[in-house]
């Protein structure tokens, strides 16, 4: 019923059995267990070691067999690419070839034609070739043409300048003709008209009230005296110009009164009746366009504080509005006597659900509305818990919720109320704004 176990005696160096007690089944079993456990997990790790090297000979052989592949890919892309040369090489051969050929066969036409030709005609002049001789001789002859055009054109400048100037009157000349022509008609201050079919052709009148060259093309115009005539329409040598010049003294420049008399001009703010017509005028339009498109309106109150403040001055539009949900409108409250006008923000329309939860969470149509624009985090408010808006109305709440005085208290708001939708705040200037 004892188990020997052996024991080694380092002193008497033999190997001693002592008596142990013998194992129970329990021990026996726990014994047997855990040298079937030993003994697998050695399997396991062998096992294990056995498929490792597996592992490796599979890699190994993955491996050579991908040099294997990328060997033979490289030879055939280098087949290919040498065929390919091979053929483009080819083909540009050939081309040359076809080229060469083709030019020599155009050439060899060429010389038969030519040799055709001389035969045919042996007697045809050579193209001619010019010497430097000739060269030189065209040369000389195209600078005596431009030497010949050169005088040319002086002689004519020159002949232009010795024409003899206009003859010109002076005022003693028109007072000769004048006595002369009076002597022979024995008349004095003879007005004439002249004119020509067809011509529309004007002249400068002359002095004195008679013309003095009779020619149907010159129209006489009123008679002038000596005395009419100013100091600044007689020249140096003392003749007499008819034209009003500028101070280059250029006819061509001279100012046309006539044109001048027609040219229509604006006609000047300068009495008080166009400046009074054009304030009514202003006034009217003012008045129109603030009726009909655009109302002016003032905040009084912190009720939408964060968003609007005491004070501040807004530009409602009121044309063809209709509110909606999230708009920021003026509207009557009917709660008061003198239907004061306030301010306030859309949260639902009409057939919309309102729920205020825990007295400050509001929700429409069952979801939560975004309202970060309150001015407080929290609020307590358990006047208002569910409502349906009517028909023709809307519900409205300030943005500063604890000090508002909104549908909470006066019901829903009536659509016949609304002043306008809030679109600009225009003070204070530091903070103008315009609303969506």
């Amino acid at each position: 019923d004892f188990s020997y176990i052996p024991s080694f005696d380092a002193d008497d160096g033999v190997v001693l059995f002592d008596e142990q007690p013998p194992l129970t089944e329990d021990e026996y079993a726990d014994t047997a267990a855990a040298d079937a456990e030993e003994t697998a997990d050695a399997t396991f790790d062998e096992q294990m070691e056995a498929f490792g090297d597996v592992l490796d000979r599979i890699t190994e052989a993955d491996r050579e067999t991908d040099a294997a592949n990328v060997a033979e890919a490289d030879a055939v892309e280098d087949e290919t690419n040498a065929a390919d040369v091979a053929e483009a090489d080819a083909v540009e051969d050939e081309t040359d070839a076809a080229d060469v050929a083709e030019a020599d066969a155009v050439e060899d036409e060429t010389d038969a034609a030519d040799d055709t030709v001389d035969e045919e005609c042996p007697n045809l002049p050579s193209e001619p070739t010019l010497t430097a001789e000739d060269i030189h001789e065209a040369e000389i002859a195209v600078a005596e043409a431009e030497a010949s055009i050169e005088v040319e054109i002086r002689t004519e400048q020159s002949e232009a300048q010795e024409l003899p100037d206009e003859p010109s009157l002076t005022a003693e000349d028109i007072r000769e003709a004048e006595d002369a022509i009076l002597a022979k008609d024995g008349t004095e201050g003879e007005e004439t008209e002249k004119t020509k079919e067809g011509t529309e052709q004007l002249t400068p009148p002359p002095l004195f009230g008679t013309k003095l060259v009779e020619d149907p093309l010159i129209v006489d115009g009123p008679t002038l005296t000596v005395e009419d005539v100013s100091p600044e329409q007689t020249n140096e040598d003392g003749q007499i110009s008819f034209f009003d010049t500028e101070e280059n003294g250029d006819p061509e420049n001279a100012t046309d009164e006539s044109d001048e008399a027609t040219t229509p001009t604006e006609r000047p703010i300068d009495t008080p009746f166009d400046f009074l017509e054009l304030c009514i005028f202003t006034l009217v339009a003012v008045i129109v366009i603030m009726t009909f498109f655009f109302r002016h309106s003032v905040v009084d109150g912190g009720s939408m504080e964060r968003t609007l403040y005491d004070g501040d001055c807004l530009i409602l539009s009121s044309f063809l509005y209709t509110p909606e949900v999230g708009d920021i409108i003026v509207c009557e409250d009917y709660s008061t006597i003198l239907r004061k006008p306030i301010v306030k923000r859309v949260i639902a329309t009409a057939g919309q659900t309102v729920e205020i939860v825990d007295g400050q969470t509001v929700y429409v149509d069952g979801e939560l509305i975004d309202d970060s624009y309150v001015c407080i985090d929290g609020y307590d408010d358990t006047r208002y818990q569910k409502h349906t808006v009517a028909e023709g109305h809307i519900f409205v709440m300030g943005d500063h919720r604890n000090a508002s005085t909104d549908s909470r208290e006066i019901g829903d708001v009536s659509l016949d109320s609304v002043i306008g939708k809030v679109v600009m705040r225009i003070f204070p200037f530091d903070a103008i704004t315009f609303f969506p």
